[in-house]
């Protein structure tokens, strides 16, 4: 078993397709220009094996798309465990206009899960061995049990491994109650998350540091796109800006990032290449048409490129009675 594990609860099959112009009421002739296998966990996984690690990936699936998923990985050398369903892996579409270089991102819902495709996800983790580290990445079915993050995360501590969550809504805020060891959520998840507006750098830092003070969790990365991130911890803050790109598609971006911190923090990376590495996967990735992810090479070219620093930790003034 990898020492990285992965659990994507709604994967899917990425179909990248253009057209010259989107014409209402007309009918178009698509190229299609990719198929690749989504979902957080999954391209999560498939970044850190392209880095050079080990990683097991574990998802439900079903129909002819399903088998399509699994043969798309295996390409890929991703270790799977798969729970089988009965409904097909749903399809998302990220449609780019030619004529424009817009890009229409449309994502599926998915079918539900039955109650004992739950318990087999879980079960699945829970006979995992010498696990490190646990990703959780992507949507989660409004029909998730109302425990599966406790049960994840008791998982996890009985194991010894550091659970990380990438998701939005009620997905992050349920993996934050139960003490997720590291959030990435992006500036609107995570002014979401604390209920307020974030407008300056320094009201991301006092956001993410007020959620390690109430002890919810131990690292906030924030993703704060084309101007790079923050990492958060109860003692340090750093900030990384990348190079100015020129984006060829935002699809995955968010995954690669989480890829690149799980990867260094994997192989023992200080805190600073942790998020340098974050940020260069990230930006790797949008570099790259449709849903290709980041690739090493480019990956080691922007790493060099991306600025560190660190910023001054914000206490709070105690109050005199």
């Amino acid at each position: 078993m990898s020492s990285i594990v992965t659990i994507t609860f709604n994967p899917c099959i990425d179909k990248s397709v253009s057209v010259p112009l989107l014409v209402p009421d007309k009918k178009l002739h698509c190229t299609v220009d990719q198929l690749q296998p989504g979902g957080g966990g999954i391209n999560v996984a498939r970044v850190i094996k392209r880095l050079g690690l080990p990683v097991t990936a574990i998802y439900p699936t079903g129909g002819s798309s399903g088998t399509l998923l699994h043969n798309l990985l295996a390409k890929e050398a991703v270790t799977a465990i798969t729970i089988p369903t009965d409904h097909p892996v749903r399809e998302n579409i990220i449609l780019t206009e030619t004529a424009t270089h817009k890009q229409y991102r449309l994502g599926m819902p998915g079918e539900a899960l039955a109650s004992q495709q739950w318990d087999a996800c879980i079960q699945a983790l829970d006979k995992a061995e010498e696990v490190s580290f646990i990703v959780i990445s992507g949507s989660i079915s409004e029909n998730a049990p109302n425990n599966l993050f406790r049960q994840i995360a008791d998982i996890t501590n009985k194991k010894g491994a550091k659970l990380i969550v990438d998701a939005a809504g009620e997905t992050l805020q349920r993996a934050v109650n139960v003490g997720a060891w590291l959030i990435k959520p992006n500036l609107s998840e995570l002014a979401e998350l604390i209920g307020k507006k974030l407008t300056n750098e320094c009201e991301i830092q006092k956001a993410a540091q007020e959620l390690i003070t109430d002890g919810h969790c131990k690292i906030v990365v924030v993703s704060m796109d084309a101007r790079g991130a923050m990492l958060v911890t109860a003692g340090h803050c750093y900030r990384a800006i990348p190079p100015i790109m020129k984006p060829q598609s935002s699809v995955g971006a968010g995954d690669s990032m989480v890829a690149g911190l799980v990867y260094s923090l994997c192989i023992g990376e200080t805190l600073q290449d942790t998020l340098k590495m974050g940020v260069a996967c990230g930006s790797a990735a949008i570099m790259n048409k449709g849903t290709s992810l980041c690739y090493p090479d480019d990956v080691n070219k922007i790493y060099n490129e991306i600025k560190v620093f660190p910023l001054a930790m914000f206490a709070e003034k105690s109050k005199k009675p």
